[in-house]
């Protein structure tokens, strides 16, 4: 049963406003600032930069190159110099002593092909029977040579056809097995015995041509292990390869200039890689020719197994700027390359000295120039910026 004051005090909580509340933070710290969640630290930001960073960077460096193709090249221009030179031929001989054999029979060698031997050593033995195991009759052809017919090849070089006496040769030395020849002098082994040996310092330096020197060449095989040798025939030779000598015939009016070098740089084409510096020890005049000889003082590998070579002699060098071979052009008639001035892509007329590799030698510009390496992207007049 409602009462009438029980409504009056419903009607009153109707009305009654709504009252907001502040909940304070407790803890004696009073209000403070409060993270928002999902928030992050300043950190973050610093690596996430460092790690777009590098990829961004690649990202430009292909969309510039995609664009920039078309653009100018340019490289900045060196020094370089050109050797002048021209083929020559010609003969090697060295100082060389022939070891004779003192006795007829068979070779046992004791020492090897280009070993260099000191006075004294033991070259080789010379005895009645040919080594254990050594065919003295097959050669290292598959061709039997009989003793006479080298006899004959060699005494026609060397002796002239009048044998001598030898005055200053081995000691030989007997044993039971036979005769050891000891060395009399030192330098390198060599069993190559081709008669050229009577050329060389003391004895006069050969000045043949080609034609000539293959008319004149005995063609001997060398001397070998366990071959039966005659007395007084040729068994080793031993060469002084401190020093050798290259001699040459030349035509006059190609020599003028190396007849008064002391000192030229030569190229040989079994060493192309290996300048030599040759000092010029003989220069005559014969008929329309010059005969002339360097001595030589670097060692080349195998050189004491040479006699006639090619070569590439340095008569001169030029200096000059050297350009990429792309960036010379033709214009008007003119050669000339594209260079930046000022700004602006111009013409420059320059004068070709030679070729080296894949490079002109080129005169007239300087080594500072900035030369454009794809002369077809541009225009003369046309405006560069970098």
């Amino acid at each position: 049963m409602w009462r009438y004051g029980d409504r009056e005090l419903m009607k009153r909580d109707e009305k009654q406003k709504p009252v907001s509340l502040k909940v304070l933070r407790g803890g004696g710290k009073g209000q403070g600032r409060v993270e928002r969640p999902g928030k992050r630290p300043p950190l973050f930001f610093i690596l996430l930069f460092l790690a777009l960073f590098l990829p961004a960077q690649i990202l430009i460096g292909w969309i510039w190159g995609m664009f920039g193709q078309g653009a100018a090249q340019i490289v900045v221009v060196g020094e370089g110099s050109l050797e002048r030179t021209f083929s020559i031929s010609g003969l090697v001989t060295f100082e060389e002593e022939i070891i004779f054999s003192p006795r007829s029979g068979f070779a046992h060698y004791l020492v090897e092909e280009g070993s260099r031997a000191p006075v004294g050593a033991e070259l080789a033995r010379v005895s009645d029977f040919p080594p254990v195991g050594i065919d003295p009759c097959a050669d290292e052809g598959g061709k039997e040579e009989s003793q006479a017919d080298y006899f004959v090849k060699f005494k026609d070089w060397f002796f002239g056809n009048e044998p001598e006496e030898e005055e200053n040769g081995p000691s030989p030395v007997s044993t039971n097995g036979g005769i050891t020849v000891v060395n009399p002098l030192a330098g390198l082994v060599s069993l190559h015995i081709d008669g050229w040996e009577r050329f060389g310092p003391g004895l006069g330096f050969p000045y043949f041509t080609e034609e000539e020197f293959c008319q004149g060449d005995p063609q001997i095989p060398p001397r070998r292990n366990g071959q039966e040798v005659r007395r007084s025939l040729p068994l080793a030779k031993i060469i002084n390869n401190y020093t050798w000598y290259f001699s040459s015939v030349l035509p006059l009016s190609s020599a003028d200039v190396i007849a008064e070098l002391p000192q030229v740089v030569l190229y040989f084409s079994f060493s192309p890689d290996c300048p030599v510096v040759g000092e010029r020890i003989e220069a005559k005049v014969h008929g329309e020719n010059l005969q002339i000889t360097w001595a030589i003082n670097q060692y080349l590998e195998g050189i004491y197994k040479m006699r006639w070579c090619q070569a590439e002699i340095v008569y001169d060098e030029e200096e000059g700027a050297l350009i990429p071979q792309g960036a010379l052009v033709e214009k008007d008639g003119k050669k000339g390359v594209y260079i930046i001035k000022k700004g602006i892509i111009t013409f420059f007329e320059v004068l070709v000295l030679g070729e080296k590799a894949d490079y002109y030698l080129v005169e007239n510009l300087e080594s500072y120039e900035n030369v454009v390496l794809n002369p077809d992207k541009v225009k003369e007049g046309q405006r560069f910026s970098w």
